[in-house]
């Protein structure tokens, strides 16, 4: 990491567990102990299930490249898959192998573990949510879902710690009468109900189709109420949402009208029981909570009138009374040459500059301390993603999530992070206001930029004060002429698509106030530029740059609240000079002798931080002054001598500045006879 003074910023990598305040009403999973095939337990703690196994990627005529298991929370609340694992044996193996899991799966949610990639197929998986290297079997094997790291052991290991057991095909152990149908390349077994029913028995739970897999932030799933008229069967997802807020509604996989004919979205009309508590847009599906309460949602079947119902709940959130709040601008609101494009709004958990003509943000500015923050790893994220009301107020259109639709290319990229208000559901819910967002690449999303979120809230948890700014830039005429950065998503005009996207964090490690700061020694500074692609993956570290950069590519001026001395400093990325000291000969020498000293400095800023003053100050009350105007060589060294007049212990400082006042200095302790 670029620091701007000698000490480093510890920044130890931490996953943070996301969860979702959003629950979902369905039918859990039958809880207890339930009688297997073997003879063996598995328990259903939680809810969570295996809901997809596919053992196909990358074969002959396999669309997609890689095997995967899709697991579902089938259950009401959430669940932490930290210390978990996904094992897999072949259909008559006892050896098993491991691929662990990390992180929160909500209520109602899948999550993507992706295994072994195969040399054909041409469709890659949605970016999962852990990935592993096991070849699995395109036709028979046995999965399970395991609450600890450690394999197995055994043909038939259904016991304690074991959460679900798929076995496939001609596999010897299952859960209940039977194995599930076997799989091909082109065919994976999908637990019934979008991944909600689970009775135990294997054979009943499952069937064949296409490979579908979802991950975390692909479409939720749930067995909520069902129930359809006649011979159809429409399952619904519900929802439970804070008051004000918004989320989208999906008619789950695998849904039929009577005649057998395959219901999606697009093939229902939504409405509501009580559109006073809850309204539904009748074609999207998006539901908008207006006072506590709970509905009956209907889905009607657009063909014969089949329907399905489900619930949907709203309310009230509620706010910490901890949380530290008021320091969204701190470091300064960003500010440029034209402001017509600037609506700001500004709220408890950040203030945003909303730019009508790219649907979003120009910049969103927070302050992220630890009361914001859960204790442990997950924190309840709302998963309301909303038209921001403040915008509708002020009678400008404001984007609902069914606009944000777009086959998966893009998602919808926080800019203040969800698992930064950690705090409260009402603290949290916020930060799905759409004019929160940008669309961000999946894979970036999870890579270097979520790896950079992950860092910074490590360090708020040693108690320091991040201020942080963030934002898209849309490079000019990037995609043709007249085709700013990505141009709009699903080329309708309406919300635009960044080349890249940035970020400044101030990190103040003490109590001290942004006003109060009178030194780069007083403050770490990060500022990175990623490009909005598949490419930003792994460390950060690799899209450091600095603010000036920043400034210059987004026209705005950052860090206004800093002192402009050190503002100057901060926004060139100033590097201090490096500098030693050291005597020619001898550090003792008797009074009135000429004591001869060396000192040297490079910069790695090079030349373009000419001039430097040099300064030796002897410690007897006298100095020694130069300047230099070039660097000449990688180390250029001045050396100088000085008699004292008195015995004596003195320092010797050696100290040289830049030409905007960034200064290293070194000492040297003299003794005088």
């Amino acid at each position: 990491m670029q620091a701007l003074h000698v000490r480093t910023l510890r920044l130890a990598a931490l996953a943070v567990a996301l969860t979702a305040c959003a629950s979902e009403t369905i039918n859990s999973p039958t809880s207890g102990v339930q009688p297997k095939a073997s003879g063996g337990t598995v328990s259903a703690t939680g809810g969570v299930v295996i809901s997809q196994v596919y053992g196909g990627g990358g074969n002959s005529g396999a669309t997609l490249t890689n095997d995967f298991v899709e697991l579902y929370n089938a259950g009401t609340s959430d669940v932490s898959l930290n210390g978990w694992s996904v094992q897999y044996a072949s259909k008559a193996g006892t050896t098993w192998q491991v691929t662990t899991l990390s992180g929160t799966i909500a209520s109602g949610q899948y999550y993507l573990v992706q295994e072994s990639k195969g040399s054909g197929g041409t469709d890659t998986l949605p970016t999962p949510d852990a990935i592993g290297t096991i070849a699995m079997s395109a036709t028979d094997g046995k999965v399970a879902l395991v609450n600890s790291t450690t394999a197995l052991s055994g043909a038939c290991p259904l016991g304690t710690g074991v959460i679900d057991f798929v076995g496939f095909g001609a596999a010897n152990c299952f859960e209940g009468t039977a194995a599930t149908p076997a799989l091909s390349n082109t065919k994976a077994d999908f637990r019934a109900n979008g991944g909600a029913t689970d009775t135990n028995d294997n054979s009943a739970d499952f069937t064949t189709g296409a490979p579908n897999p979802h991950n975390s932030n692909g479409t939720a799933g749930g067995g909520g109420g069902g129930g359809g008229t006649g011979s159809g069967s429409i399952s619904l997802g519900g929802a439970a949402i804070p008051v004000g807020f918004q989320t989208e509604l999906f008619v789950n996989n695998g849904s039929k009208d009577k005649s057998g004919n395959t219901v999606g979205n697009s093939d229902v009309t939504w409405s509501s029981s009580a559109p006073s508590i809850i309204s539904i847009d009748p074609n999207t599906g998006v539901i908008t909570a207006a006072s506590a309460g709970s509905v009956t949602i209907t889905a009607t079947a657009k063909s014969d009138s089949s329907t399905g119902t489900t619930t949907a709940t709203a309310f009230v959130a509620t706010l910490s009374p901890t949380a530290r709040i008021g320091h969204n601008v701190d470091e300064g609101t960003p500010t440029d040459a034209n402001p017509s494009d600037d609506i700001i709004i500004a709220r408890r958990q950040y203030t945003l500059s909303y730019n009508v003509n790219h649907g979003g943000p120009n910049w969103v500015s927070w302050n992220l301390d630890a009361s914001h923050l859960t204790a442990g790893a997950s924190s309840p994220r709302c998963n309301c993603f909303t038209a921001d009301t403040a915008l509708t107020r002020m009678r400008i259109k404001a984007y609902d999530t069914s606009d944000w639709i777009n086959g998966g290319v893009w998602s919808r990229g926080h800019m203040s992070p969800s698992a930064d208000w950690g705090d409260s559901d009402g603290d949290n819910a916020p930060t799905f206001f759409l004019s929160n967002m940008i669309p961000q690449n999946q894979t970036a999303n999870a890579g270097a930029w979520g790896n950079l979120e992950n860092d910074l809230r490590d360090t708020a948890r040693t108690g320091a004060e991040i201020y942080i700014i963030s934002g898209p830039i849309f490079t000019k005429n990037r995609s043709g002429a007249g085709v700013d950065g990505l141009g709009y998503m699903n080329s309708t005009g309406h919300i635009a698509v960044p080349d890249s996207m940035w970020k400044i964090a101030l990190i103040v490690r003490d109590t001290r106030s942004v006003g109060s700061i009178d030194s780069t020694s007083e403050f770490d500074l990060i500022a990175v530029n990623m490009p909005n692609d598949a490419s930003s993956t792994g460390s950060w570290t690799k899209y450091l740059t600095s603010v000036s950069a920043l400034q210059r590519s987004t026209g705005y001026d950052f860090l206004s609240a800093l002192p402009d001395s050190i503002e100057k400093i901060v926004e060139a990325n100033d590097h201090a000079p490096a500098t030693t000291l050291a005597a020619s000969s001898t550090t003792t020498v008797n009074a009135g002798q000429p004591l001869s000293v060396v000192g040297k400095f490079s910069d790695a800023d090079g030349r373009t931080d000419a001039p430097w003053s040099i300064v030796f100050n002897w410690g007897d009350g006298t100095t020694t002054k130069a300047t230099q105007l070039t660097l000449p060589l990688a180390t250029t060294q001045f050396a100088r001598s000085h008699s004292y007049a008195n015995p004596g212990t003195y320092t010797v400082t050696f100290s040289v500045y830049d030409k905007l006042g960034m200064g290293g200095s070194s000492t040297l302790t003299i003794t005088v006879q």
